[in-house]
């Protein structure tokens, strides 16, 4: 299904309701429903519709990279021209406000192609830790895994009404994290 470039705008229909006029029976979504924000709607939800837990990686990459720079990492005028540059893969802002490293490890979760992305989040965040470790300990200020883990927090706390952060270890003593909502 098309989508104009003032679909965001545009008044959407009359929810459907179902048989006896009960709103809350009726399906939320109609076949060719566009769902989600589309600057942080991975490439394969805009292309397919179809998303995962990499797309919600991509995602979190795109949050992560506009709370350390203060842009999204692709822009456009129009939806057709915001999912030009995030198919394309096209980061057009803030690289240059991120270390070189993170900026890596960012632009890794924000890959067009899903399986080119950190194969878990476990995976992204193992590799912050490693940047962590190769940080001069007399720096001041938070590791970026913390900072990161700051940012998702009060990310939540505004969307979501509330999150907490848990710290704790697994049955093997290795280091375990919980993002509690």
């Amino acid at each position: 299904q098309a989508v104009s470039d003032d679909a965001a705008t545009a008044p959407g229909p009359t929810p459907p309701r179902a048989a006896g006029g009960d709103p809350l029976a009726a399906p939320l979504t109609r076949t060719g429903t566009l769902l989600g924000t589309p600057p942080y709607m991975a490439p394969e939800a805009h292309l397919r519709g179809a998303s995962d837990a990499a797309s919600d990686q991509w995602s979190l990459c795109v949050a992560w990279w506009e709370a350390l720079t203060g842009a999204r990492p692709f822009v456009g005028r129009t939806y057709r021209d915001l999912v030009a540059a995030i198919t394309a893969g096209t980061i057009s802002r803030g690289r240059e406000a991120i270390p070189p490293a993170l900026a890596a490890v960012l632009e890794r979760g924000l890959a067009i192609d899903p399986a080119d992305r950190w194969p878990s989040l476990a995976a992204l965040l193992d590799q912050l830790d490693q940047l962590d470790a190769q940080r001069d300990p007399a720096a001041a200020g938070h590791s970026w895994h913390e900072l990161l883990a700051l940012l998702a927090h009060e990310f939540l706390h505004r969307v979501a009404g509330g999150s907490e952060i848990l710290r704790g270890s697994n049955s093997d003593g290795s280091s375990a994290r919980t993002l509690r909502i």
